[in-house]
């Protein structure tokens, strides 16, 4: 079933779009929360929050690309499950490494600012980055990708990757700067 009639299918409050969607992206959802969480168990409670979320939130919201807003929807989930499991402890592991790396970045002090601002500026950051740039900034901070993930991927070695994450951090930090966003 395309997009289109799985968002007509919530915007009529038909259930079968709770299924359908299970079915289109579900492997798509539970990746996106493997990365972030790294146990099935809590994936899986992620990918089912992820749908119940959406089906509150669509309508009033009719997104464009439900892939994309499925994603993001699956990404906070994991995050918000994440960060409750993870209060206590603060160890070193793979997501706690990325957000380390970007809090590096904006140092935690970025102004008071709407997070459409802060979107806005990385998006025109990256608009001015390199395709395959892009591709690793969203595999890793968005995915919560391994860095030794990344390079099989695009066929590099983890230093290079490493290296390449920090120039793009700096120049981020750069550009945050110069918008007065931090």
């Amino acid at each position: 079933m395309e997009d289109r009639a799985l968002v007509l299918l919530y915007l009529a409050r038909d259930e079968r779009a709770l299924s359908y969607t299970q079915d289109r992206y579900g492997r798509y959802l539970g990746k996106i929360a493997y990365n972030i969480l790294r146990d099935d168990g809590e994936s899986e409670e992620c990918v089912n929050d992820t749908l119940f979320k959406a089906w509150r939130s669509i309508p009033p919201n009719e997104p464009n690309s439900l892939k994309a807003y499925l994603g993001r929807i699956a990404r906070n989930t994991a995050l918000d499950m994440y960060k409750a499991r993870n209060r206590q402890k603060r160890g070193r592991d793979e997501v706690t490494l990325c957000l380390d790396e970007l809090d590096e970045c904006v140092g935690g002090s970025v102004c008071e600012r709407s997070e459409g601002e802060i979107t806005a500026a990385i998006n025109r950051f990256l608009e001015g980055e390199s395709a395959s740039d892009r591709q690793m900034f969203v595999l890793r901070y968005f995915y919560a990708e391994s860095i030794a993930g990344i390079a099989k991927r695009l066929g590099s070695g983890e230093s290079r990757i490493k290296v390449r994450l920090h120039r793009m951090r700096e120049r981020l930090r750069i550009l945050l700067r110069e918008e007065e966003l931090l």
